[in-house]
């Protein structure tokens, strides 16, 4: 247990790190950590991946991170775009009430919206190219009839500085309750209690200079 605690405390400090040197900092602000499922095609089997919900006080944005074998990936969802994708968390739960009730199977795209994606590989962040207008991909999956996922799918990405480096961020796969956790750290009232928290934080600290 201690292990795992120690990992997760590490994995939260490389992220904190790497979006100061990304961003800046104090402006972007931790709302949520949820421990999501990726596909590992090798094995045929889904493992555990820590997501990390950061929001930026000046972009006004969310942005999603995550890791692999390769470093990390951060996920950005502007403002605009932002009640698109809760309408999609919405839709999910319809469409996850509806299929337990006629005991179907499905799988369909319920939406898509444009994102940023940056990657990290070996010592260096990239970003993607404009041009390539990435999206974020929200889906409809059934593993049974009785058990409905939300997957996030990403676009590949070219690099705007390298057309040879590009990224394709893994599929991230949500449950229900995982949905739910989703939904609640884009709510206004999480975020501004996360906000306000912060703030007192940064006050404090101006105390000791």
């Amino acid at each position: 247990m201690k292990k795992n605690l120690n990992k997760s405390l590490l994995w939260k400090l490389c992220i904190l790190l790497s979006f100061l040197l990304l961003f800046g900092f104090p402006k972007d602000i931790e709302i949520s950590t949820l421990t999501t499922y990726t596909y590992n095609d090798t094995f045929k089997n889904f493992d555990t991946n820590e997501l990390l919900i950061f929001y930026d006080s000046e972009r006004k944005s969310y942005s999603l991170a995550v890791n692999d074998i390769f470093g990390l990936s951060t996920i950005e969802l502007k403002k605009e775009n932002r009640e698109t994708f809760i309408a999609a968390l919405d839709k999910y739960f319809e469409w996850e009430e509806k299929a337990i009730q006629i005991k179907a199977k499905i799988e369909k795209e319920i939406n898509r919206v444009p994102v940023e994606i940056r990657w990290e590989f070996g010592d260096t962040w990239y970003a993607s190219r404009l041009r390539d207008k990435p999206k974020m991909y929200i889906n409809f999956f059934s593993q049974s009839e009785t058990r409905h996922q939300l997957v996030l799918q990403f676009s590949k990405v070219e690099s705007y500085l390298n057309e040879y480096i590009d990224k394709k961020v893994e599929s991230l796969y949500f449950n229900k309750d995982l949905v739910l956790k989703l939904k609640e750290a884009f709510s206004p009232k999480l975020r501004q209690e996360k906000i306000r928290a912060a703030e007192e934080q940064e006050k404090l600290e101006n105390e000791f200079q």
